[in-house]
């Protein structure tokens, strides 16, 4: 356990310890900013459900101010949904508009569905054959979601063609809920932009924020604090067991003073930013990632087509620690990951460091987080752009 664990855990013994006793037990609920989840489900109840994590749930019950069965039942809607956009998403009769998920409560939970027409007909085949009928709604949508991915590649393709210093301080969202593409240029050549790029009515450019968001060890796994980033997942190759950073975070990564083995596989760019380090028979990994309060295993990924616009997911970093929010765009072109147009924003915590780090939803894997965009928000790169190609798969299976 590292010095700042140490720390953490100091200041919670001590603040327990002035508490005064109500009833058999005291509890502390927080310490600074930071809530302490509950080791044991409260008495005689079974609120978290199948495939929820606790720990999830108290921090996004936290976040929207709802209790933690509320919070619970929201989260295990969200599989059902992801599988409800990739099929969607798969569809080829051009009239799929975009999905996002809306509501802090699993009363006021909605999913909407864009599309371009036959909405009667649509809603009532959605609602025949999803677990959730009461949560559907249908809306109108002017470009269906084929349209829009084609002005959304015309768009990096003008903003790829622009001088390279330009090109690389541009970043490119596709927004299901607005159907629009959306341009984060920075002040100085936001009018140049908006003169140059695409003048589609679907393309809006805005100025790009500057700041973030930010307010002898043999046993590896993912979210551990790297020289310079952050450890995403344990991955295997055959017989040979790796640990995932960031590509774009330095080649020599070491882990409680240890090297991690040299670089094995990397890419920079293509919608992947991830290098792969070999682990030498020194290090006995584990299909956990390490989180603030447990080591959480992971049995399980989902890939990009399954992702949605307001799902809930987590982050992992070494400099902001544990930090959830939900998606805003599954598809963007983040200007510093070149010739890419599927890189995931969402709206967590995040700042310099945090590179690398693993993104999971529940005991699901989801990809590596890799940066921000310019509005401010996180982005991360899944896992399913790179496993095939590499030859390197998560591991979801212990040891």
């Amino acid at each position: 356990m590292n010095k700042h664990k140490w720390f953490l855990l100091v200041i919670f013994a001590t603040l327990l310890a002035t508490l005064p006793l109500s009833g058999s037990a005291t509890q502390l609920d927080t310490v600074g900013t930071i809530t302490a989840p509950q080791s044991e489900a409260p008495e005689g109840t079974d609120w978290i459900l199948p495939g929820v994590e606790r720990y999830d749930a108290e921090m996004l019950a936290e976040q929207h101010n709802i209790t933690s069965e509320e919070s619970a039942e929201m989260l295990s809607r969200q599989p059902a949904i992801g599988q409800l956009r990739a099929k969607l998403a798969a569809r080829t009769d051009g009239n799929f508009a975009g999905l996002w998920v809306t509501g802090t409560n699993p009363k006021t939970q909605r999913v909407t569905i864009a599309f371009k027409q036959n909405l009667d007909e649509e809603l009532a085949n959605l609602q025949a054959d999803f677990p959730y009928p009461e949560l559907l709604e249908v809306t109108t949508a002017e470009r269906s979601y084929d349209e829009l991915w084609k002005i959304y590649q015309e768009t990096i393709a003008q903003r790829n063609s622009l001088a390279t210093i330009d090109a690389q301080r541009i970043d490119i969202a596709l927004s299901e809920e607005a159907n629009e593409v959306h341009v984060y240029a920075p002040t100085d050549i936001i009018n140049n932009v908006a003169t140059l790029l695409n003048d589609d009515p679907a393309v809006k450019v805005f100025e790009s924020i500057q700041e973030s968001k930010l307010e002898s060890t043999t046993t590896i796994r993912g979210g551990v604090t790297l020289r310079t980033c952050t450890a995403g997942f344990i991955v295997v190759s055959g017989g040979s067991r790796g640990v995932t950073t960031a590509s774009h975070c330095n080649d020599i990564q070491n882990y409680g003073g240890t090297s991690v083995g040299t670089v094995v596989k990397h890419q920079y760019g293509y919608n992947i930013d991830l290098q792969i380090h070999g682990l030498g028979s020194n290090w006995a990994p584990r299909n956990e990632i390490e989180l603030l309060w447990e080591n959480r295993v992971i049995n399980d990924r989902s890939g990009h087509s399954s992702l949605f616009e307001g799902q809930y997911i987590c982050k992992h970093g070494k400099n902001t620690g544990d930090s959830c929010g939900s998606i805003t765009e599954v598809s963007t072109s983040q200007a510093k990951t070149p010739n890419s147009d599927k890189i995931t924003a969402a709206d967590y915590i995040s700042a310099s460091g945090d590179s690398g780090g693993p993104v999971f939803s529940s005991n699901t894997a989801l990809g590596t987080h890799i940066g921000s965009l310019g509005n401010g928000d996180a982005v991360f790169g899944s896992y399913s752009h790179w496993e095939y190609g590499f030859n390197w798969y998560i591991m979801t299976t212990c040891c």
